[in-house]
């Protein structure tokens, strides 16, 4: 009988192991053989509930810090922070490391003053009770500054938020959820995750590596950016209106931007997507583009591409650009309906890839340059001619 219960019980783990869900499997960013969608999507298209659990469960939360400080913009009477007696902004709570800020959903209080500057880290600024996501307005110029390392910013609205220029070596930390107008990161390893990025005056996320002593990893996945270089009118130029969708520059290491939206198509100059890496030719920068829709800007009066990319400049065959760019819809925009959209691809790279995209609206698809390091490979794609 024991005999039989130990192979039973054999049989049981083995047959669990098979059916066991891979739970601890990352979402894929997609695969490239599937067919492209090529209908406009919005952010609830793609941010979807499945999504959002998957990445909430891995996010830091209120529980995972050993303080937490409440903040109720309602609340009328003395504050201590604690969830009877909420502070009223986070202006008015003390900085503390190793602290969760919770503001209370369905609320809202308006800055009229500048940036607001956290100076310590390892904090999450998140939300309690329920309704909508809390919103921190700004009359001018205002919006959430973090100098040190290690920030979660999650389940919030905010005009702006800016990671790391005091501590740029520090690892930044994630955007979660987070409508904004804009973003600017200085420090290493920051992810935006699920964030609606409009209203910029110039770049919607722009990302400058000041401290290039080890390497940065940065992930843009399942965000919609659009609505950005505000300040361009059909006459205009780059000096003026030099705002991108997504800006990453002086860079070393690797980024990832997948399943996302970036849309230029209200605006003309510049670019959707611009990565240029550093130019002292000793480090190496890879990137992966895969399964986004990506719009371009109007031509009009400087043009522009989708996406474009610089080369490791003094670099050689050991310290390089590579890209993969794969599973992608990209579209150019029109201006009077006889201009469109320059170029998808413009890339200076040492190495790339460019397959499975659909390539449409614009005036000369692939402008592809430098094979100085090797065969560059483009297959498979469709492209749409005007």
């Amino acid at each position: 009988m024991k005999l039989f219960l130990f192979f039973l019980g054999l049989l049981l783990i083995s047959c669990t192991e098979k059916i066991k869900p891979e739970i601890e499997k990352p979402i894929q960013p997609g695969n490239p053989s599937e067919e492209i969608d090529t209908t406009r999507k919005t952010l609830a298209d793609i941010f979807t509930s499945e999504v959002y659990n998957y990445y909430d469960a891995k996010i830091p939360s209120a529980e995972d810090y050993s303080n937490i400080i409440y903040i109720n913009p309602n609340y009328s009477g003395e504050s201590d922070g604690s969830f009877e007696r909420p502070y009223r902004t986070l202006n008015h709570a003390p900085q503390r490391t190793n602290t969760a800020y919770l503001i209370k959903r369905g609320t809202s209080y308006t800055v009229t003053t500048g940036h607001y500057e956290f100076k310590v880290g390892n904090i999450l600024i998140g939300t309690y009770g329920e309704g909508d996501r809390p919103a921190i307005k700004a009359s001018g110029r205002g919006g959430l500054v973090f100098s040190g390392g290690n920030i979660v910013v999650r389940d919030i609205v905010v005009s702006y938020i800016q990671f790391g220029k005091m501590n740029e070596h520090e690892p930044g930390g994630t955007a979660f959820n987070v409508k904004m107008s804009s973003s600017w990161v200085w420090s290493r390893n920051v992810r935006f995750i699920g964030c609606e990025v409009s209203g910029a005056s110039r770049n919607g996320i722009f990302i400058q590596q000041l401290d290039l002593s080890a390497d940065n990893n940065i992930e843009i996945a399942y965000c919609h950016i659009h609505r950005v270089n505000q300040k361009w009118t059909p006459t205009t130029d780059q000096t003026v209106a030099s705002g991108d969708g997504i800006q990453i520059t002086t860079f070393r290491g690797k980024y990832h931007i997948h399943n996302s939206i970036v849309d230029r198509s209200d605006t003309g100059n510049k670019f959707s997507i611009i990565v240029n890496p550093h130019h002292n030719g000793v480090h190496s920068v890879d990137g992966i583009i895969e399964n986004c829709q990506l719009y371009g800007p109007m031509p009009v009066p400087d043009g522009g591409a989708i996406l474009y990319f610089g080369n490791v400049i003094g670099g050689n065959k050991n310290n390089h650009h590579t890209i993969i760019i794969r599973n992608n819809y990209m579209s150019g925009s029109s201006y009077d309906g006889t201009r469109y959209t320059g170029t998808a691809v413009y890339s200076n790279s040492s190495k790339f890839q460019i397959y499975k995209n659909v390539i449409t609206n614009v005036a000369n698809p692939l402008r592809l340059g430098n094979e100085a390091f090797g065969k560059n490979e483009v297959f498979d794609n469709e492209i749409i001619p005007l």
